[in-house]
């Protein structure tokens, strides 16, 4: 196996491959990135077990195939050589004994291989019910709600986001929830196919971190896995099983007050009054309505308070006291694009909506906090 390749082209898939690699593997190969040089394009393959991914190259004026062949290396030492390099091709050399040559002007470094052919046959399936996204508005749905998926939750299927579809209303649903918060968006959707899975919050963080700002994404669902191609790349992952909860049952429909506020003063004084803690603590502010008045304040034991009064808001309803996690409350608020959002309450046990009447798509839930 010999190639010359662009320094820049085969970094930038390297670095791309190597992010889902899991160090606490129980596989030895699936420490390794798969790199398989065909007679027209190099592959780069990795994978964690659940989630997998592979991009190529083709030849052209960045790659010239040599021969072909395949190689398994561990992604640190091969990624840090090739960052370092100057110039602006290199070649890579498969050499006796298990090595790879890595050789530039006046600079040669070989590095030790696995064996290529324990690395687990990986099937990408490039078949299901498509979907197509715009990459701003599928960047815009991770980011509006992947933050509330949960993280090693023991009912898995909080570990995940749910795509469910309605096609009475036209409408994919998108949510995610750790019991303690939730994130639910809704696009239109006109087109057959029906659907309701749990895709991996690690997958979807990985797709986030894909998706530029030109290309459309496309999405394939079948009974067991999850594929998404961008360009050059197909990353995929296995469905997490089970059967997502109904959380239309505890989103209210009545309220006793709502609160409507400029979204980024009111972030502004959050971030002010959670500014009293430290790693090992959860910021636990407080929203106080009393007669038309609306004040933010925090108390920390160890620390101190703060106190601060919202100067710009309009009020319906009964006056509250309610605590909540600052970081909740935080990314909720944040993945608001608009002006002005709207705090609807019930009292300081039930959980409070947060929605806009500029994007009437986005819906979010935090859980309160007892504070005494």
């Amino acid at each position: 196996m010999i190639i010359n390749i662009k320094r820049e082209s085969i970094l930038e898939e390297l670095l791309k491959v190597s992010r889902i690699i899991s160090q606490k593997t129980l596989i030895p190969s699936l420490l390794g990135i798969l790199i398989e040089v065909k007679k027209d394009k190099v592959t780069f393959t990795t994978s964690d077990g659940d989630t997998s991914i592979k991009s190529e190259i083709l030849v052209g004026n960045n790659l010239v195939i040599k021969s072909i062949g395949n190689i398994l290396i561990k992604n640190k030492f091969i990624i840090e050589v090739i960052r370092k390099i100057e110039d602006e091709f290199i070649t890579l050399e498969a050499v006796e004994g298990s090595l790879i040559k890595i050789k530039a002007h006046n600079f040669d470094s070989v590095l030790n291989t696995l064996t290529a052919s324990d690395y687990p046959h990986l099937a990408f399936e490039t078949k299901g019910k498509e979907i197509t996204f715009t990459s701003s508005l599928l960047k815009e749905i991770i980011s509006q709600t992947s933050f509330a998926i949960g993280e090693k939750e023991k009912r898995i299927v909080f570990n995940g986001l749910n795509l469910k579809t309605d096609l009475a209303k036209q409408e994919l649903i998108i949510t995610a929830t750790d019991s303690f918060r939730l994130s639910s968006k809704k696009i239109a959707y006109h087109n057959s196919n029906e659907f309701d899975v749990i895709i991996p919050g690690k997958f979807i963080n990985e797709i986030g971190k894909l998706i530029n700002d030109t290309d459309d994404i496309i999405m394939k669902i079948n009974e067991k896995s999850v594929s998404v191609l961008l360009n050059n790349t197909i990353i995929q992952s296995k469905i997490i099983e089970g059967k997502y909860p109904d959380t239309t049952k505890v989103i209210p429909d009545s309220f006793n007050t709502s609160l409507t506020v400029n979204n980024r003063e009111l972030i502004k004084i959050i971030e002010r009054a959670s500014v009293l803690s430290n790693e090992a603590m959860t910021t636990i502010v407080t929203l106080k309505i009393d007669n038309q008045k609306v004040k933010i304040t925090s108390f920390t034991q160890e620390i101190g308070n703060t106190e601060e009064e919202i100067q710009d808001y309009k009020i319906e309803g009964s006056d509250q006291i309610i605590s909540f996690n600052s970081k909740y409350i935080l990314d909720a608020l944040k993945a608001f694009k608009t002006k002005e959002v709207t705090i609807k309450m019930i009292d300081e046990a039930k959980p409070l909506i947060i929605v806009s009447q500029e994007d009437d798509s986005l819906q979010q839930l935090v859980l309160p906090i007892r504070s005494y």
